[in-house]
């Protein structure tokens, strides 16, 4: 992990300004930017981070704030996701081939950090294969299966001309 930044970042308002961008290419920027979310959206797992965000409530709540709305939570999230973006480790892996994502969290680990100790927990599980055999035993719930293909029915039908310009439907 690199060190972090102690200027602040300029946002893509300011460096269009820097770069003397006019009107029309600042709304193209907009739109790029409205489709790069998406894509940037697919990269994230959205419910690891929801994991994340839960046991974070928790440290805040072990450091004696009250964040009832999740508003701190959610700020510090941000500001990590943030963070990510312009951190140069994520252009290139420091890491050799071979260290284990375990042992990457072992290395940062902290004794008191409720997310470290989730971190760590995840990553073994899924190295020694446990989370498989959790699936495997898994009942499905036939009700919310269905609730799911109705839904996934739904959105196909909604997008059923994009999916059909690529063969998907």
């Amino acid at each position: 992990m690199s060190a972090p930044r102690t200027e602040p970042l300029p946002s893509v308002d300011q460096v269009l300004s820097h770069l003397g961008v006019d009107d029309v290419h600042h709304a193209r920027v907009r739109a790029l930017a409205q489709r790069l979310y998406g894509h940037v959206f697919r990269t994230v797992d959205g419910r690891m981070l929801y994991e994340v965000e839960q046991i974070l409530w928790s440290e805040i709540d072990r450091l004696g704030i009250h964040d009832e709305q999740g508003d701190l939570a959610t700020a510090l999230i941000a500001e990590a996701l943030f963070r990510v973006g312009h951190d140069p480790e994520r252009c290139h892996d420091s890491i050799p081939l071979g260290v284990t994502p375990a042992e990457q969290i072992a290395a940062a680990y902290e004794d008191d950090c409720l997310l470290c100790r989730h971190e760590l927990r995840e990553a073994i599980a899924r190295e020694s294969g446990q989370r498989c055999g959790e699936l495997e035993h898994a009942r499905p719930d036939a009700e919310w299966i269905e609730c799911q293909e109705a839904a996934a029915d739904a959105w196909r039908a909604r997008h059923v001309d994009a999916l059909r310009r690529f063969g998907l439907a």
